[in-house]
């Protein structure tokens, strides 16, 4: 008996303790560019014993047996929507299209993912408790409700140079002469028709989303994030100005060099893995690239 006291108290001083959390990533949208620049960060939060669950459409092989992962049931005609997005535009889009575009599409593609049953009965019916909550901020503002559900902080995945939606929350600096709406090509320098484009997105932004677009998604919140408690939250603007994070998936390689404020992080590059040992036919034979 002796010896097992003497044994316990040097355990004691020699064996660290490990807290692990219980962290939510909730990322249902079907944009899987998106996603996976990030989920080498979910991983890895896995991997040092922290208790993931992800929600997302786009999983993971043989993930750690601390990633539990949650996939929902909707079916999204990616190629016809991106190709629709993504094709060539000329500046008409920037000064009409694109400003329905966000309070439309992108509205009804969020209400999409939303409504979606397998999200619903997480929203509704989940009774786990997480120490953080991760969203992804792509107009999908009304997820950041689940802070509250859970009691959580909340840390924003931001998949692009954040714009004004993104930081009016924050008081982030988005100077329009300089600092480019991420629909803008890329470039360091804007001509004069760029200029007048990103000051007439940026305004509508500021002055029109609060009218057009917003509403939407707080009807969208108010709709579809209902729990135990939901009745007495604050306003979705409020708990957007609680973000405690944001994590911004861009560079000034790409975009031109612009100021943050300390709870903007740009981590490019979080992606990318250590590098393995080529096998030894390539290192022998080599490698033609074309």
């Amino acid at each position: 008996m002796k010896y097992i006291t003497i044994l316990v108290i040097l355990l004691n001083f020699y064996v660290h303790a490990i807290k692990s959390s219980n962290i939510l990533v909730f990322v249902p949208s079907p944009w899987k560019s998106h996603i996976i620049a990030f989920q080498p960060l979910f991983l890895e939060l896995a991997n040092r014993g922290h208790n993931v669950t992800v929600i997302s459409k786009f999983t993971v092989k043989d993930p750690p047996p601390t990633y539990t992962q949650l996939v929902p049931s909707y079916n999204f005609d990616i190629d016809g929507r991106s190709d629709y997005l993504f094709r060539e535009r000329s500046m008409y889009y920037s000064f009409i299209e694109d400003p329905m575009t966000r309070s439309t599409i992108l509205v009804d593609t969020t209400l999409m993912f939303m409504s979606d049953p397998v999200i619903q009965k997480f929203i509704k019916y989940d009774q786990s408790s997480f120490d953080l909550v991760m969203i992804e901020s792509f107009f999908q503002e009304c997820a950041v409700a689940l802070g509250h559900k859970y009691g959580a902080p909340v840390i924003s995945i931001v998949p692009v140079t954040p714009w004004i939606s993104v930081s009016r929350w924050a008081n982030n600096p988005a100077d329009l002469s300089y600092i480019k709406d991420f629909m803008l090509d890329g470039g360091k320098s804007l001509t004069f028709w760029e200029r007048l484009a990103n000051s007439f997105i940026g305004f509508y932004s500021l002055f029109v989303e609060p009218i057009t677009y917003l509403p939407k998604l707080e009807n969208m919140m108010n709709t579809y994030f209902q729990y135990p408690g939901y009745e007495n939250r604050p306003t979705m603007a409020e708990m957007l100005k609680n973000i405690s994070l944001s994590l911004i998936d861009s560079d000034i390689t790409i975009f031109s060099s612009r100021p943050y404020v300390p709870s903007f992080i740009e981590v490019p590059g979080i992606h990318f893995r250590p590098k393995k040992k080529m096998d030894k036919f390539y290192t022998t034979c080599g490698i033609l690239r074309i």
